[in-house]
């Protein structure tokens, strides 16, 4: 299968809805060298979990992604698409593991990879309302990206400063 029809499922799933557009200098695509039977069927099951994720079932989703990572256990995309299933799901703390395995798995030259990962660590703290920790995700996101285009890094910086914790549960009346 070919890397680009992963990475563009990927995109095409909206996985990086939400996210800042993009850079041409950061769409390095992921490289999967598929001659290996377990590449293949890994690569296989990211493109049925993305597909998963654009049709809403999340829960097939994350079946489809367990599996690829279980195929593949050092191939960062099943891990990737694991982490957005777990978002979906809004099983926020394992989907901020599966997204930190997934950014230590990109290679260092895979900037675009490393980058959305560390974008789906900090989108899904914002949408739980963990400011504090979507934040120091935002800046690391934002450091990623900064050497390729500082607009983009700033505006991830922005974003950490719209999270919103949720509101306090107020104490019941008193009779």
């Amino acid at each position: 299968m070919d890397a680009r029809l992963i990475a563009g499922t990927i995109a095409a799933a909206g996985l990086l809805a939400g996210a800042p557009p993009a850079l041409a200098a950061l769409e390095q695509v992921h490289r999967v060298d598929v001659a290996a039977p377990a590449a293949r069927e890994a690569a296989r099951l990211s493109t049925d979990s993305a597909d998963a994720l654009m049709h809403g079932d999340y829960a097939q989703a994350l079946a489809l992604a367990e599996r690829g990572v279980a195929e593949a256990p050092a191939d960062p995309w099943p891990q990737y698409l694991r982490g957005a299933a777990l978002t979906r799901l809004m099983r926020t703390d394992e989907a901020v593991v599966a997204f930190q395995r997934a950014e230590a798995q990109f290679t260092a030259d895979d900037m675009w990879g490393r980058s959305v990962a560390t974008y789906g660590r900090a989108h899904v703290l914002d949408a739980s309302g963990r400011c504090a920790e979507a934040g120091a995700a935002y800046r690391d996101y934002a450091a990623l990206v900064q050497p390729h285009d500082a607009a983009l890094a700033e505006m991830a910086l922005r974003y950490a400063s719209y999270c919103k914790a949720p509101a306090a549960a107020s104490p019941p009346a008193r009779p």
